[in-house]
């Protein structure tokens, strides 16, 4: 088919989205916050009325209830700083049509969140993952980073914060840098917080729209909210970029319930606090669990999602967590990684022993 785009014909897809549905006694495959969620958010989803479906989405409050919360890290933020999508996929999808082209270069670290990176190649842009090194145990280096955007002059640097899928944590400090070196050369930054709630609210770059050039924020209700099903993201930015991002918006994409329950979650008192030191405990439990055979990449301990390796680069991880009634994210879906790695996603607490067992019993395997 000579009409189809070569930079997507031509292009194999990293991204892992085809892994839901394993088979498996314990899935920690995609990211998902399986805790329990507040019990008003699904007598709200009943609740709904029938005028609302009948209607295309056209309600502020959604705006309001976002605001209500980032006002707080940053006061100078008004509804022209916010634009919606159907999950923050969509809202990247959105930011790579508005900032690049098969002439443009993205600029980020390797490995990252690999349906972005997808995206960047189906473009035709140019796409430099500066590789995070096994030997360094896959430390994000910041001081590199800002050579390279010296050395290569992207025309758009994308960071994920936590990074996915090794769960590190950039401090703001760092990601600051980052972003004044971009602005130097004239590109923009993106960061995604989509783990945003999985650390301190302080070190999100929210407090900083209106203040760096070129920045944009990217979060969703999918991960420590617990909604993924609703398909809700959405993008912090100054208003003069999203004036132009709101041109690329399918009109009313976010759905009535979408912005209904994102409303609704908003406003209950939940406890990121909490949720971190859960995972620590979570985490702590599976370093136990793990031993000296496999390792951990650098990570954040509380953030849920970790980096799973081992030395033997024949080895397919991915494939003996499976034979272990294990789900989880095979490295070769990352640029930079191979079969060898695996990301795991934690469980629900009450699936946390099991897991652990399961760990034991392939680690002996090693």
């Amino acid at each position: 088919m000579t009409l189809m785009n070569k930079s997507v014909t031509e292009y194999t897809p990293r991204t892992y989205a085809g892994c839901a549905g394993q088979v498996c006694r314990v899935d920690c495959s995609l990211g998902v916050n399986m805790e329990k969620m507040p019990t008003g958010i699904l007598e709200n989803l009943r609740n709904i009325s029938e005028e609302k479906l009948q209607h295309y989405p056209h309600s502020e409050e959604i705006f309001e209830s976002l605001l209500n919360k980032l006002q707080k890290f940053n006061p100078t933020l008004s509804k022209g700083n916010l634009a919606l999508g159907c999950g923050s996929i969509n809202v990247l999808l959105n930011l790579n049509t508005l900032f690049i082209n098969d002439k443009k270069m993205v600029l980020g670290y390797a490995p990252q969140f690999s349906a972005y990176v997808d995206d960047v190649h189906f473009r035709g842009a140019k796409y430099i993952g500066i590789p995070l090194k096994k030997e360094e145990n896959y430390k994000i280096d910041v001081e590199e980073i800002c050579r390279c955007i010296i050395k290569y002059r992207p025309n758009l640097v994308y960071l994920d914060n936590p990074n996915n899928p090794t769960g590190q944590v950039l401090d703001k400090d760092e990601v600051i840098k980052i972003c004044k070196t971009a602005d130097y050369i004239g590109a923009a930054v993106i960061v995604d917080e989509a783990y945003g709630e999985y650390m301190p609210a302080s070190n999100s770059m929210v407090t900083e729209v209106n203040k760096l050039n070129g920045l944009v924020v990217v979060r969703t209700m999918s991960k420590g909210y617990g909604l993924p099903g609703i398909r809700m993201g959405y993008a912090v930015a100054s208003s003069e970029i999203i004036e132009q991002l709101n041109k690329l918006i399918v009109p009313f994409n976010a759905n009535s319930i979408a912005r209904e329950l994102t409303t609704a979650m908003l406003a209950e008192e939940r406890d990121f606090d909490a949720l971190m030191e859960l995972t620590v405990s979570k985490i702590k439990r599976l370093r136990e669990a793990v031993g000296d055979k496999i390792k951990i990449a650098a990570t954040s301990e509380s953030t849920p999602i970790s980096l799973f390796y081992v030395e033997d680069e024949s080895l397919d991880l991915t494939r003996l967590f499976a034979d272990n009634g294990i789900a989880v994210v095979s490295g070769a879906s990352f640029e930079n990684l191979s079969i060898n790695s695996a990301r795991l996603m934690v469980p629900a607490e009450e699936e946390v022993s099991l897991l652990c067992e399961l760990i034991k019993q392939l680690a002996q395997e090693i």
